[in-house]
């Protein structure tokens, strides 16, 4: 006859053929419901923009690089583009006239100076975003915007630059940066400023992610907690292997909370709601556990003598 001392195998019953079925049809649903929505890059969603109109002005084109939540910054490529045939030769697509293009953020400005004669290029621009919003890892969202002009100017007498007169222009956006969903809003109309408002969050994988190992951490201290109270209370015998087992588990929850995709700093709202009362959960059970092993020790000295 089998027991926990001495297992034997068992046959698996009708129920348990039906158990393990539902389990394996469990297992696919929860898979292809992960890896339905995954994407290798994030999702993106762009609204608005101009209709296509006369060659009037520049184009600013718009592409997300890469976001930084920890220093609150997007970084975006900007490409400037134009076939006005009053701004730039039909053939060779050179600038016929000096242009300077301005990209205002939250931070402060940058202008870039593109000369008669000279190709329009592009520019990596870090806009900054609003707040310390990493706090709500993994569901932290972040917001901000952008204003792109351009002017054409000519030099003063005394080599200043003057405004000859503002161009019209024009927004556009693609791309897609891994690990976050991003989605630009885009000016309707052709504008002598075009304000260009972007919102970034994290993907749904990334969030999952994040979610199962806080889950994983809080099963581990539970765990480690159970046992101790189990061997307290003795409802089961000391091992000096549930102390080491133990004492793993403690150093291991850091180690676990620094691998969160892309991981926050100490001190964001999963480690005041989470991390910190699993890791004390932890240490209450290792200590107990060494305490319970030394008096499991001292009464077999005792016995002894």
């Amino acid at each position: 006859m089998s027991s926990l001392l001495d297992p034997q195998p068992r046959p698996i019953s009708k129920r348990g053929w039906v158990y393990l079925g539902l389990g394996v049809i469990g297992l696919l649903i929860a898979v292809l419901a992960v890896s339905a929505p995954y994407r290798s890059e994030g999702a993106s969603v762009v609204t608005g923009g101009a209709p296509t109109g006369p060659d009037v002005g520049i184009t600013a084109s718009i592409v997300p690089l890469s976001v930084d939540a920890q220093l609150d910054v997007i970084t975006t490529r900007l490409s400037f583009s134009s076939l006005d045939p009053d701004l730039v030769d039909q053939n060779s697509y050179r600038l016929i006239k000096d242009v300077r293009v301005s990209v205002i953020t939250w931070d402060g400005a940058q202008e870039y100076t593109y000369l008669r004669g000279s190709l329009l290029g592009g520019a990596s621009v870090d806009v900054a975003l609003d707040g310390w919003n990493i706090a709500n890892y993994p569901f932290d969202e972040y917001n901000t915007e952008l204003w792109i002009s351009a002017v054409v100017f000519k030099p003063g007498p005394a080599g200043e630059a003057s405004v000859a007169k503002d161009l019209m222009v024009r927004s556009a956006a693609s791309g897609r940066v891994s690990g976050w969903n991003t989605a630009l809003v885009l000016p309707t109309e052709v504008s002598a400023n075009q304000q260009v408002f972007v919102q970034v969050s994290r993907e749904f994988s990334t969030k999952l992610f994040a979610l199962s190992i806080l889950a994983l951490i809080v099963i581990l201290a539970a765990m480690v907690l159970w046992i101790a109270l189990l061997v307290a209370t003795n409802r089961r015998p000391m091992d000096a292997i549930l102390l080491t087992w133990a004492t793993g588990v403690l150093f291991a929850m850091p180690i676990l909370r620094n691998a969160l995709p892309n991981a926050p700093p100490i001190g964001v709202a999963i480690d005041i709601y989470v991390f910190f009362w699993a890791l004390l959960g932890a240490l209450v059970a290792a200590v107990l556990l060494a305490v319970l092993w030394a008096r499991h020790r001292k009464a077999i000295l005792n016995a002894n003598n």
